[in-house]
């Protein structure tokens, strides 16, 4: 397994994310209305990849639906799949893409009734080199409003290129400081709602936020998919958030590893 040839793989997969990039949309495009949430915003989606511990070729794929406001979890649907390619930092989508999006295929057929206004991705979505994560590419392959929520700082993207932005009730140095900032002082970020944008320094893009969103330590990496901007990323996150990660992927992750454990014990 694994016999290909990996830096025309990685060339193929930087063509191919950029194709895609075109049709992402950067800004808020969804059906529902974000001051009226409670009577406009009714399901919600997070999926997630759980791995063996003894293959990491084989894992379980989960796709779970979330009712709005309540976060009552209304639909979940787990397979187990085959991964074909390794995982590789900054292609991740070429290795999970197809089978969420099979999963959000079959909810589809099943009940549309309930088919996701809003899907939350465990990945980056823009907190990318190439600006373009797998909730980018999961969300235009399937046309769907998508966030990105990682619980670290993808590597790939140079420390030196980002800078810290508009902090909220956080005091920072005016000329900006690079993402080890927040590493060593997450604890900073010490109330909840508290967030800080991350900004290119060469183009001014804004990668992404950290975003404080329980009473955990620790941030969540939040970044716009497909169809959200950054500021309503962040919100949306917020109002899903009962712990540090945003419930519909802790829903999602919390039964694809129940998932694996059953089944390691047969």
């Amino acid at each position: 397994m694994h016999n290909f040839d990996l830096e025309s793989f990685q060339k193929g997969c930087i063509l191919r994310q950029r194709e895609l990039a075109r049709r992402r949309v950067s800004e808020d495009c969804f059906g529902f209305i974000l001051d009226d949430l409670e009577y406009t915003l009714k399901f919600v989606g997070g999926c997630d990849l759980s791995f063996f511990p003894d293959d990491s070729d084989s894992a379980i794929a989960c796709l779970v639906v979330l009712a709005y406001p309540s976060l009552q979890v209304v639909y979940k649907k787990i397979e187990k799949v085959k991964l074909e390619i390794p995982y590789i930092s900054g292609f991740l989508a070429f290795r999970e893409e197809k089978h969420i999006s099979k999963l959000l295929m079959d909810l589809k057929m099943e009940n549309i009734q309930i088919y996701p206004q809003l899907l939350f991705v465990d990945g980056n979505g823009t907190l990318h080199k190439e600006k373009f994560g797998v909730a980018c590419h999961i969300g235009v392959v399937n046309d769907i409003p998508t966030i990105g929520c990682g619980k670290k700082l993808l590597g790939k993207i140079n420390m030196d290129e980002i800078i810290i932005e508009k902090p909220i009730n956080t005091v920072i140095p005016e000329e900006g400081i690079d993402l080890n900032y927040i590493k060593e002082r997450e604890d900073e970020l010490n109330k909840v709602g508290n967030f800080i944008f991350l900004k290119g320094k060469k183009d001014s893009f804004v990668y992404g936020s950290a975003v404080k969103s329980s009473l955990s330590k620790n941030c969540q990496f939040i970044s716009p998919g497909h169809r959200v901007s950054n500021v309503t990323a962040v919100q949306l996150t917020l109002k899903l958030s009962k712990y540090r990660v945003v419930e519909p992927i802790r829903q999602a992750d919390l039964l694809s590893r129940e998932a694996i454990r059953k089944m390691s014990q047969d």
